[in-house]
């Protein structure tokens, strides 16, 4: 890595070492082993998005996000999950509108609670329900 993080925390224990991993954004997973309440969520992603749906899906708007996304998706290694399900949003809020954040944050719920998802599953199921979250937030 080009720039290492030092990990200069005098304690030495499992929660302590994860919780400088979350502070240095290296992870979004909680000594849980569940995704903490930000994991996935691009904050700019979030407000063009919500720009977007506030601006009625302008078709022009549409085309610049859809662009900017693309370029954010292909620059980063990180949470390229995250961005490519910023990148489905767009055209699922234009045609679904706002009732898809509240379904579709129900779905991911009832998900996230059933007993026999696998952890990578419900890690990935928490990421999207924050992004939701955050857009339903600002609108």
């Amino acid at each position: 890595k080009q720039n290492p993080i030092k990990y200069e925390v005098p304690r030495r224990e499992v929660s302590d070492f994860v919780q400088f991993l979350i502070d240095e954004q290296v992870s979004d997973i909680t000594n849980t082993g569940d995704v903490n309440e930000i994991g996935g969520i691009h904050p700019e992603l979030t407000f063009q998005l919500v720009d977007y749906v506030k601006n009625g899906f302008n078709d022009k708007q549409k085309s610049e996000l859809t662009k900017n996304f693309e370029v954010k998706l292909t620059q980063t290694g990180k949470n390229e999950k995250s961005i490519a399900y910023y990148h489905k949003l767009i055209d699922k809020l234009a045609t679904k509108g706002h009732e898809f954040i509240t379904n579709e944050a129900s779905r991911l719920e009832k998900l996230i609670s059933s007993d026999t998802i696998q952890m990578i599953q419900k890690r990935s199921a928490q990421r999207r329900l924050n992004i939701l979250r955050s857009i339903k937030d600002e609108l």
